[in-house]
């Protein structure tokens, strides 16, 4: 190695590299090891696992910011890698959970032949597994031990550059290496109870029903019987208005009918809808009714309960009556008759015929009937608008149906009329969900904070309520990158479940599932990995083996599997995902689709592109009916089964299905979007390797554009346009311009995008 002077910064190396085995993973971090012995500042990933912070930023903007900030990439080439290299990025925009990882992904594919990136292969055999899009590049072969080999000293020196510097201190590499999480899409909508379980419960209910039925017949027969002999006689007082007047109200009862009036309504919608051929977001919809109006059932309940201990007389807790022993349907006639007779004698009982109007929206839940729940509860604010209670709920069914101005304006009455903490909590909680939802966090994590505060003095530190705040406040820091503060309060949450509900309850599995998720998203695999595990036996054990629950569960854990290399473990659980949702939701449902590409991508990494390709077809065919054949998930898919023809050297096939997903981000976005940029740059790709240069440079030069918009607009360089320049760069290069004319073309582009000649210098330098 020749030697010259020495530089105040040593090279900046990143080690880019796939965890094929540990064995594998042993030979790169020697590799890092003995490039930083030699004064390089190599960097890997074991490096930050055992520091004291981790990677706090998150692993996938911690990868990105090392490529972007690297002198040099090394690509460390295996079947594995290349599969990894060319194939991630196309999954990167799921419905469901969206991992920063894309960008890294992203930048990866972006990246062109240079002299920043440098594939290195450990084995003669995995020449052939060096990426195209880096396959022009000088490589090196370390086959043997470094630092004797002599493709290591080859490129040593390539990195050196004819300079020298001091060893570098050597990292405590952590003991198992991390990996970044496959970012494919996860299924975020509810899923629910299937059919058999729904029999079983329902039996249950009817038999309890029953019981209670009888019970309650021999004590009215009882008491009636007494006081016709202490009295002599009723007068003219039926038995039918006595037995509805005087019967004991029972929470359980009343709660048994209103579930099984849901799980009645919700069957026979379905049906229609399936007769009818709905899509599936009108199923969807119809799902999380069903789910929205059980989570209300026991606030309902309650709600009557506190109203019938004090107010035995009041117009809901006859209600209540009616529908525990009567049924829902016969609750509505007497509520809606009682409430039109009130009429203008309203006044004097105004609050109890607002508890009864929102008793009546409750029982409107039940039938799913949204409608007609929202216009009881609109009638319970005219006949008591300043009580804050209707005010709330009216808040929250906007909420749930994304009307943000309406919910906003109830949230903020309600929280004007409200007097007691507890209540001022609630309101509080619903109001800072919607500035989240809103994704004002600013305002909302103060409001968080302050309802935390006022549950654990209202109910004590320990009560589920304060979980249910502390879970609200982790998930706003979360998506505020502040992963370290939200940990804790997980933990403190998932405590706090576990002692209110057991171990093995399914508001438990919520907790620990978010709990996996936040070390997946800081790269603690291996910590992720148990508590996925009792997820799943949580969710078997509470729902039974093929409920919809335990394919989400499964879902996760499989991919976690195949994000640490574990294929063969993960197979078997994505193909029985599949096969969960094909039962539960039928096999034309989105969520299949899911399924599908994240089982394709895991045959795309074992190079099974010949099974994964009828995967992926099949996907496309059911978003596209679905959602229709120009939504944003059906550009995804379209973009995805390119990739695989691009990859497969089926050009001519690819090209028509880019450009229809680039139409279809380009009418879905804007045609400024940054979806649109990276659709540009794949279809300018494709064009650049048919040789079609003419036709590539006008595509890729508007993707640079678009991302130097973005720049302007926020201040910051988008994480992609490095890479961009240097695509486009390459570009011009294969089209034979000269370096002025090139130059030239490359200058223009900031006033093009409306930066003026200083703000245009000043990005280009921090690139």
């Amino acid at each position: 190695m020749s030697t010259g002077d020495t530089s105040p910064r040593p090279p900046r190396i990143f080690i880019s590299y796939s965890h094929d085995s540990p064995e594998h993973a042993e030979r790169v971090l020697q590799l890092a090891l003995q490039l930083r012995r030699d004064g390089l500042d190599a960097r890997l990933d074991r490096f930050e696992t055992d520091s004291p912070q981790g990677a706090p930023q998150g692993w996938p903007r911690w990868c990105a910011e090392q490529i972007l900030a690297a002198d040099f990439t090394l690509l460390v080439c295996t079947a594995t890698y290349r599969q990894r290299f060319l194939g991630l990025e196309t999954y990167g925009q799921g419905r469901g959970v969206k991992w920063e990882a894309k960008v890294i992904h992203n930048v990866l594919y972006y990246r062109e032949v240079n002299t920043g990136f440098i594939p290195l292969i450990l084995s003669p055999e995995d020449t052939d597994q060096i990426p195209e899009t880096v396959r022009d590049a000088s490589h090196y072969l370390i086959a043997g031990t470094v630092p004797a080999d002599a493709g290591y000293l080859d490129l040593r020196e390539r990195l050196v550059q004819g300079r020298s510097w001091p060893p570098l201190p050597l990292p405590e590499p952590s003991q198992a290496p991390p990996a970044v999480p496959w970012d494919a899409a996860i299924p975020t909508g509810r899923v629910w109870e299937s059919s058999e379980h729904i029999t079983q419960a329902l039996e249950q209910i009817q038999q309890a029903q029953t019981t209670h039925e009888h019970r309650s017949r021999w004590r009215h027969w009882v008491l009636a019987m007494l006081i016709l002999v202490v009295l002599g006689a009723v007068g003219g007082l039926g038995w039918q208005q006595w037995q509805t007047r005087h019967v004991l109200f029972d929470p359980v009862a009343l709660k048994a009918r209103m579930g099984a009036q849901i799980e009645e309504t919700f069957q026979a919608k379905l049906a229609r809808l399936k007769e009818t051929g709905a899509r599936a977001p009108q199923i969807d919809g119809l799902y999380r009714w069903r789910e929205e109006a059980e989570g209300q059932l026991d606030q309902a309940v309650a709600f009557v309960q506190r109203i019938s201990e004090t107010e035995r007389q009041s117009l809901t807790a006859e209600a209540a009556r009616v529908a525990q022993e009567r049924g829902v349907e016969a609750a509505l006639e007497l509520l809606t008759k009682r409430l039109e007779e009130a009429g203008e004698r309203h006044k004097a009982r105004a609050r109890e015929l607002a508890e009864a109007a929102l008793f009546k929206a409750d029982l409107h839940e039940t039938r799913l009937e949204r409608t007609e729940a929202r216009a009881a509860i609109e009638q319970a604010i005219a006949l008591d608008h300043g009580w804050w209670k209707p005010h709330n709920r009216l808040g929250m069914l906007a909420l749930d149906q994304a009307d943000w101005k309406q919910a906003e304006q109830s949230f903020l009455q309600a929280q004007l009329l409200v007097t007691e903490k507890t209540d001022e909590a609630s309101v509080l909680n619903n109001l800072a969900l919607l500035l989240k939802a809103t994704n004002r966090l600013n305002e909302a994590e103060p409001l968080m904070r302050r309802v935390v505060g006022l549950f654990e003095v209202s109910y004590g530190p320990e009560h589920p309520n304060v979980a249910t705040a502390l879970n609200n406040l982790a998930a706003l820091l979360w998506a505020t990158n502040r992963l370290g503060e939200a940990e804790p309060l997980m933990r403190r949450a998932l405590s706090i479940d576990e002692a209110s509900y057991g171990p093995e309850h399914p508001h438990v599995a919520t907790a620990l599932n978010n709990l996996a998720a936040l070390l997946w998203a800081t790269n603690r695999l291996g910590e992720a990995e148990p508590l996925m595990r009792r997820v799943v036996g949580i969710c078997e054990a509470s729902y039974g083996p093929e409920h919809p629950h335990v394919a989400t569960a499964l879902n996760n854990l499989a991919l976690l599997l195949k994000a640490t290399n574990r294929l063969n473990e993960a197979e078997p659980l994505m193909r029985r995902v599949v096969g969960l949702f094909e039962v539960s939701y039928g096999p034309e449902h989105p969520n299949v689709a899911t399924a599908l590409n994240n089982l394709a991508a895991l045959l795309w990494a074992t190079n099974r592109l010949g099974e994964a390709e009828p995967l992926m077809r099949r996907a496309l065919s059911i978003d596209e009916a679905s959602y229709g054949p120009e939504h944003p998930d059906v550009a995804r898919d379209l973009n995805n089964l390119a990739q695989l023809l691009q990859d497969t050297n089926r050009l001519g096939d690819a090209e028509p299905l880019m450009r229809r997903a680039l139409s279809i981000d380009e009418a879905s976005y804007g045609p400024e979007h940054s979806k649109v940029a990276i659709r540009l740059n794949n279809l300018a790709m494709l064009l650049q390797a048919t040789n079609r240069l003419g036709e590539a440079e006008p595509l890729m030069r508007r993707m640079v554009g678009i991302f130097l918009i973005f720049s302007r607009r926020n201040g910051y360089a988008h994480p992609h346009l490095s890479a961009a320049f240097q695509n486009y760069r390459t570009l011009l290069k294969e089209m034979s311009l000269d370096e002025t004319e090139a130059q030239q073309r490359i200058d223009s582009l900031g006033s093009e995008a409306g930066l003026d000649e200083d703000q245009y210098r000043q990005l280009v330098q921090t690139l």
